[in-house]
């Protein structure tokens, strides 16, 4: 299912969106995304009520991806990746998003076709700033403590 913004948001069947394939019906209670097998994309677990965990995995064709972990959780810290070609893709490590759902600790950038970051950079929220230059794609980069 799937929520459309517009003058009337609606829930749609979106399967066909994601090759048709057949999703289980079943209770959840709770959800997190993560890259569980740290190939780049998101995996989805969805907690059941009476039966197993569900674990989506996503299999259609990819680009370059990169994903910063922190040595400490720190919630508020913004990374953020600077392309070759000057855009800048942000993101922010959260805490959480909804009551018995999270989602991964790491920070995830979809490249695209470019193979490498010109600069990451984190900030922490007690104001310290990290860099790091030429960071190619396809990886998780770790960040140490900071200090």
């Amino acid at each position: 299912m799937g929520a459309r913004t517009g003058s009337a948001p609606q829930f749609t069947d979106g399967t066909a969106l994601i090759g048709g394939l057949a999703l289980p019906r079943v209770v959840g209670r709770g959800l997190t995304t993560a890259d569980f097998d740290n190939d780049g994309r998101m995996d989805i677990a969805i907690n059941t009520i009476g039966g197993k965990l569900e674990l989506l995995r996503p299999t259609g064709a990819t680009g370059h991806w990169l994903e910063v972990r922190l040595a400490t959780f720190s919630p508020g810290a913004q990374v953020t990746a600077v392309l070759s070609d000057g855009r800048q893709l942000v993101r922010e490590v959260q805490a959480g998003s909804s009551y018995l759902s999270s989602q991964d600790p790491r920070v995830q950038f979809g490249l695209g076709t470019a193979t490498s970051v010109s600069e990451l950079v984190v900030r922490y929220p007690g104001g310290l700033v990290v860099r790091r230059s030429d960071v190619a794609a396809d990886r998780v980069v770790l960040f140490g403590q900071p200090r």
